[in-house]
Protein backbone atom coordinates (compact mmCIF):
# COMPACT_ATOMS: atom_id res chain seq x y z
CA UNK A 1 0.00 0.00 0.00
CA UNK A 2 1.56 3.73 -1.06
CA UNK A 3 1.90 6.26 1.44
CA UNK A 4 1.03 9.96 1.87
CA UNK A 5 1.88 12.68 4.11
CA UNK A 6 0.23 14.92 6.27
CA UNK A 7 2.55 17.07 9.00
CA UNK A 8 5.38 14.92 7.68
CA UNK A 9 4.30 11.74 9.21
CA UNK A 10 3.96 8.77 6.70
CA UNK A 11 -0.16 7.35 6.73
CA UNK A 12 -0.67 4.26 4.86
CA UNK A 13 -3.19 4.79 1.98
CA UNK A 14 -5.99 2.37 3.72
CA UNK A 15 -5.80 4.47 6.81
CA UNK A 16 -5.66 7.92 5.51
CA UNK A 17 -9.29 9.93 6.38
CA UNK A 18 -9.61 7.32 9.53
CA UNK A 19 -9.30 8.56 13.17
CA UNK A 20 -6.14 6.57 13.57
CA UNK A 21 -4.93 7.71 10.52
CA UNK A 22 -5.46 11.58 11.54
CA UNK A 23 -3.98 10.56 15.10
CA UNK A 24 -0.86 8.69 13.75
CA UNK A 25 -0.62 12.47 11.32
CA UNK A 26 -1.42 15.03 13.48
CA UNK A 27 0.24 13.76 16.63
CA UNK A 28 3.53 15.02 16.41
CA UNK A 29 2.25 18.69 15.66
CA UNK A 30 0.49 18.37 19.20
CA UNK A 31 2.26 19.70 22.46
CA UNK A 32 1.79 19.74 26.31
CA UNK A 33 1.27 22.77 27.42
CA UNK A 34 1.98 23.63 31.70
CA UNK A 35 2.25 26.79 33.51
CA UNK A 36 2.84 28.23 37.06
CA UNK A 37 0.17 30.20 37.85
CA UNK A 38 -1.36 32.32 41.12
CA UNK A 39 -2.72 30.16 43.02
CA UNK A 40 -1.43 26.90 41.75
CA UNK A 41 -0.82 25.15 37.96
CA UNK A 42 -2.39 25.67 34.66
CA UNK A 43 -2.37 22.57 31.78
CA UNK A 44 -3.39 21.61 28.31
CA UNK A 45 -2.64 21.38 24.58
CA UNK A 46 -1.34 23.28 22.15
CA UNK A 47 -0.50 22.75 18.49
CA UNK A 48 2.75 23.98 16.92
CA UNK A 49 2.42 26.10 13.90
CA UNK A 50 6.25 27.13 13.33
CA UNK A 51 9.06 24.88 12.92
CA UNK A 52 11.13 27.72 15.27
CA UNK A 53 8.19 26.55 18.33
CA UNK A 54 5.54 28.81 17.57
CA UNK A 55 2.69 27.02 19.36
CA UNK A 56 -1.35 28.06 19.59
CA UNK A 57 -3.06 27.26 22.60
CA UNK A 58 -6.15 28.38 24.63
CA UNK A 59 -5.40 31.55 26.54
CA UNK A 60 -6.89 30.68 30.14
CA UNK A 61 -4.16 28.26 29.83
CA UNK A 62 -1.15 30.21 30.06
CA UNK A 63 -3.26 33.65 31.16
CA UNK A 64 -0.98 34.95 34.15
CA UNK A 65 1.49 32.61 33.61
CA UNK A 66 4.92 33.49 35.33
CA UNK A 67 6.44 30.01 34.07
CA UNK A 68 5.14 28.04 30.52
CA UNK A 69 6.89 24.82 29.58
CA UNK A 70 6.06 22.28 26.90
CA UNK A 71 6.66 18.99 25.99
CA UNK A 72 6.96 17.93 22.40
CA UNK A 73 5.68 14.68 21.46
CA UNK A 74 9.02 12.87 21.70
CA UNK A 75 9.52 14.25 25.04
CA UNK A 76 11.55 17.17 24.53
CA UNK A 77 10.85 20.01 27.15
CA UNK A 78 10.60 23.67 26.47
CA UNK A 79 10.80 27.07 28.19
CA UNK A 80 8.23 28.87 26.75
CA UNK A 81 7.26 32.91 26.89
CA UNK A 82 3.62 34.17 26.23
CA UNK A 83 3.94 36.42 22.50
CA UNK A 84 0.16 37.60 22.35
CA UNK A 85 -3.14 36.45 23.61
CA UNK A 86 -7.11 37.15 22.77
CA UNK A 87 -8.95 36.53 26.23
CA UNK A 88 -12.46 37.07 24.01
CA UNK A 89 -11.84 33.90 21.93
CA UNK A 90 -9.56 31.89 24.38
CA UNK A 91 -6.82 32.04 21.99
CA UNK A 92 -2.84 32.54 23.01
CA UNK A 93 0.62 32.18 20.67
CA UNK A 94 3.24 30.94 22.93
CA UNK A 95 6.84 30.58 21.77
CA UNK A 96 9.55 27.83 22.81
CA UNK A 97 13.13 28.86 23.67
CA UNK A 98 15.98 27.22 21.58
CA UNK A 99 13.30 25.08 19.38
CA UNK A 100 13.98 24.16 15.88
CA UNK A 101 12.69 21.39 13.38
CA UNK A 102 9.41 20.54 15.17
CA UNK A 103 6.59 19.16 13.18
CA UNK A 104 4.55 21.76 11.69
CA UNK A 105 0.38 21.30 11.72
CA UNK A 106 -0.91 21.20 8.50
CA UNK A 107 -3.70 23.69 9.37
CA UNK A 108 -7.12 22.82 7.17
CA UNK A 109 -9.77 25.62 5.33
CA UNK A 110 -12.24 26.70 8.18
CA UNK A 111 -14.28 27.91 4.87
CA UNK A 112 -14.82 24.42 3.90
CA UNK A 113 -16.32 22.81 6.62
CA UNK A 114 -20.21 21.23 6.59
CA UNK A 115 -22.40 20.46 9.13
CA UNK A 116 -21.44 16.44 9.71
CA UNK A 117 -17.96 16.22 8.29
CA UNK A 118 -16.28 14.23 11.15
CA UNK A 119 -13.53 15.51 13.43
CA UNK A 120 -10.71 14.25 15.36
CA UNK A 121 -9.73 16.20 18.72
CA UNK A 122 -6.17 15.56 20.06
CA UNK A 123 -5.09 17.03 23.33
CA UNK A 124 -4.68 16.91 27.04
CA UNK A 125 -7.87 17.61 28.37
CA UNK A 126 -7.91 16.82 32.91
CA UNK A 127 -3.90 16.35 31.96
CA UNK A 128 -4.45 13.44 30.20
CA UNK A 129 -1.89 13.64 27.20
CA UNK A 130 -2.42 12.56 24.09
CA UNK A 131 -5.70 11.85 23.96
CA UNK A 132 -7.84 11.15 20.78
CA UNK A 133 -11.59 11.44 20.44
CA UNK A 134 -14.06 11.77 17.00
CA UNK A 135 -17.20 13.43 16.79
CA UNK A 136 -18.72 15.72 13.75
CA UNK A 137 -19.39 19.20 12.96
CA UNK A 138 -23.04 19.66 15.12
CA UNK A 139 -23.34 23.16 13.83
CA UNK A 140 -21.51 26.29 11.75
CA UNK A 141 -20.91 30.13 13.30
CA UNK A 142 -20.83 29.70 16.41
CA UNK A 143 -19.69 32.24 19.19
CA UNK A 144 -18.19 30.57 22.10
CA UNK A 145 -17.51 33.29 24.65
CA UNK A 146 -15.24 32.27 28.18
CA UNK A 147 -15.12 34.66 31.35
CA UNK A 148 -12.37 36.91 32.07
CA UNK A 149 -11.57 38.04 35.31
CA UNK A 150 -12.13 42.07 36.30
CA UNK A 151 -8.73 43.68 36.91
CA UNK A 152 -6.81 40.84 35.40
CA UNK A 153 -5.71 42.88 32.50
CA UNK A 154 -7.98 41.45 30.05
CA UNK A 155 -6.26 38.05 30.00
CA UNK A 156 -8.92 35.73 30.76
CA UNK A 157 -9.14 33.11 33.70
CA UNK A 158 -7.20 30.48 34.53
CA UNK A 159 -8.89 27.12 34.46
CA UNK A 160 -7.50 24.34 35.63
CA UNK A 161 -11.13 22.18 34.67
CA UNK A 162 -11.02 20.96 38.42
CA UNK A 163 -12.70 22.82 41.71
CA UNK A 164 -16.27 23.40 41.42
CA UNK A 165 -16.25 21.18 38.47
CA UNK A 166 -17.92 24.32 36.17
CA UNK A 167 -17.52 24.54 32.71
CA UNK A 168 -15.56 27.56 31.66
CA UNK A 169 -17.83 28.31 28.13
CA UNK A 170 -21.01 29.50 27.12
CA UNK A 171 -22.78 28.66 24.01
Amino acid sequence: SSASSVSGTPVSEGSKGTVAGVAKAVSPSIVDVRAAVEGGRSGGSGVIVSGDGEIITNNHVVSGASQIKVETSDGKSYDAKLVGADPDKDLALIKLSGASGLKVATLGDSDALRVGDGVVAIGSPEGLSGTVTSGIISALDREVTVPVEDGDGGQGTPWDGGGDGGWPFEF
